[in-house]
């Protein structure tokens, strides 16, 4: 299967996953502008569609233009907020995030949004967006996946996420043991600062 497939046949799984549509429902009501899905619920379906390789589950994480001023959320949904300040919706079953572009350090795009937020993903699978309404999938992930390959992207948020588990950067890249793929040396970003055009890539 190539990967264009495996991205169609994860779109309609993802219409028809009732849990993940409740969610999406409920995010849409928080969100406002453009928006994506971005994260493991990305990457680790795809892999396990398109390899046959069993992936775990994952929660869903949102990125968005802005978030909406007025949220009223439906019975069984309650908000809390991160240490970011942005807000983590939790319910029985899952969490889910929805974040702000600006949240996220701005490099040198002609229109930051989505790309600013997948050159900071520490590592080149994780740098990939779906749009729920569109199916499109963007990022340096789509590499990472028909190659097998998994790489550094951004060696300035590797070490930073690995920090915040208390864990080591090799540790952290071993939570990607599961997807089967061969670990490349080096990197592609070491300052968070890095003036680094990659539109053409994603």
């Amino acid at each position: 299967m190539d990967f264009g497939q495996a991205v169609k046949l994860y779109h309609e799984r993802m219409q028809l996953d009732e849990r993940f549509q409740d969610i999406y429902s409920v995010a849409k009501q928080i969100m406002a502008g453009e928006h994506w899905l971005v994260g493991g619920s990305v990457f680790r379906p795809l892999v396990e569609i398109m390899y046959e390789r069993e992936q775990p589950l994952t929660d869903f994480d949102f990125v968005c233009d802005t978030i909406k001023n007025d949220i009223v959320l439906p019975e069984g949904y309650y908000m809390v907020r991160n240490s970011y300040g942005n807000p983590k919706i939790r319910t029985p079953e899952t969490d889910f995030d929805c974040v702000p572009f600006n949240s996220w350090k701005k490099f040198k795009f002609k229109s930051p949004g989505i790309n600013s937020v997948l050159i900071q993903n520490p590592t080149t699978v994780q740098s990939l967006a779906y749009n729920p309404d569109t199916g499109e999938v963007k990022g340096l992930g789509k590499h990472a996946i028909k190659r097998q390959e998994i790489q550094v992207n951004n060696l300035h948020y590797l070490l930073k996420a690995a920090n915040s588990k208390k864990i080591s950067m090799a540790d952290y890249l071993k939570r990607f043991d599961s997807l089967g793929f061969n670990l490349v040396s080096g990197y592609l970003i070491a300052k968070r600062n890095f003036p680094l055009q990659i539109e053409h890539l994603c």
